[in-house]
């Protein structure tokens, strides 16, 4: 039995093909616009929006957020979890690119469930609920937005952050002995998923902080760090790998934690 087939059972033929047209133009997370395309803007908006209220109530569409939903394919189950994530952080915030953990375990780089999904944006920092999982929106200057690519997530498009920038948003964002202590566990474990030289260019666009730190990562490493050394070399002053960072690298002109690195 087709998905139009089985939902004739419950709902009209015309919420039923409503509902279909609007997977196979937009998939599963549907913004309001969507659902009034697929009636070829046939409807008002209060007509459309007393269709949407009643699909919700049935539980054929879950609210994620006003104008934001997601379109339950079975309706024995009334559940999303089988839409995935990323798609659903790509939808609220369309500005944002997925990184830090969330992306570590994209590429495989973590295994455990995880109940936050994180995300970079250049936009105001913001924080989603949904079915017991949290959105998360980390905002960033424009200038440090950037090193995502798009990948393909069920069929359609999410801006997940290059490896390599992964590593610089913990940098930047992550400042805590936990965070930056699972970074180099991931660093020294999957040595050989990264590029290296890669990171190199990426952090040359980065302040000198970051530099400094990239580059005593890379030394750490036994990795090459040559362009990042000559662009911090002779620089006054000394940067914080954390704010209560004691050990000191005379190279980097670095405080470090050998909790963290040894």
């Amino acid at each position: 039995m087709d998905f139009m087939e089985s939902m004739n059972t419950i709902l009209s033929k015309n919420d039923a093909f409503l509902l279909e047209k609007a997977l196979v133009n937009a998939g599963q997370v549907v913004r309001f616009d969507d659902l009034k395309k697929a009636t070829n803007d046939q409807l008002t908006d209060v007509q459309l929006k007393k269709i949407v209220q009643r699909l919700v109530e049935r539980g054929w569409l879950v609210r994620i957020k006003n104008g934001l939903y997601v379109v339950i394919s079975d309706i024995t189950s009334l559940a999303s979890n089988d839409v995935s994530l990323l798609r659903i952080s790509q939808a609220l915030n369309e500005n944002s690119y997925i990184s830090l953990t969330s992306a570590l375990q994209y590429y495989g780089l973590v295994d455990q469930l995880l109940k936050e999904v994180t995300a970079i944006t250049n936009n105001r920092t913001r924080r989603y609920q949904f079915q017991g999982f949290i959105f998360r929106f980390s905002k960033v200057r424009d200038d440090f937005y950037f090193g995502y690519s798009q990948k393909r997530v069920e069929g359609k498009l999410v801006n997940i952050a290059e490896l390599e920038k992964v590593i610089l948003d913990f940098i930047y964002l992550k400042k805590d002995v936990y965070s930056l202590n699972m970074l180099w566990e991931k660093l020294t474990e999957y040595s050989d998923e990264f590029d290296f030289d890669k990171l190199q260019v990426l952090a040359l666009r980065c302040n000198l902080t970051l530099r400094r730190i990239t580059g005593f990562l890379l030394d750490k490493l036994g990795k090459d760090s040559k362009r990042l050394y000559a662009s911090v070399k002779g620089k006054n002053g000394y940067s914080r790998l954390t704010s209560n960072s004691k050990d000191f690298n005379a190279k980097w002109r670095l405080y470090y934690d050998h909790r963290i690195i040894e």
